[in-house]
């Protein structure tokens, strides 16, 4: 099980860095091009990152009261900004650039 873990976790590593080592840029470029890896390709990013936004989708189906699906879109919207936030800090290490 843990095999399947490093498989993935630098099958994603590689995918990045792919995306980004195309031909050599500037630090912006390399950013720039490793922040759209979530947004052209999803299915190239490790599935586990959106499980907990999934988890969050699933109650929010169940859920009938108005106040409570509000209180999860909130937390659904909240998720998905952590989750780009550890990407971009990601590209800032794997471009060494300072945002």
């Amino acid at each position: 099980m843990k095999n399947k873990n490093w498989i993935l976790f630098f099958a994603c590593i590689s995918f990045a860095l792919g995306a980004t080592a195309q031909t050599p840029t500037t630090p912006p470029v390399c950013y720039s091009r490793c922040n759209l890896v979530p947004v052209t390709h999803p299915d190239g990013m490790d599935p586990r990152f959106f499980e907990s936004v999934r988890k969050i989708q699933a109650k929010k189906k169940e859920e009938i009261d108005p106040v409570k699906i509000k209180e999860l879109e909130e937390a659904e919207k909240d998720e998905m900004e952590r989750i780009m936030e550890k990407h971009r800090k990601f590209c800032s290490k794997l471009c060494k650039y300072d945002d």
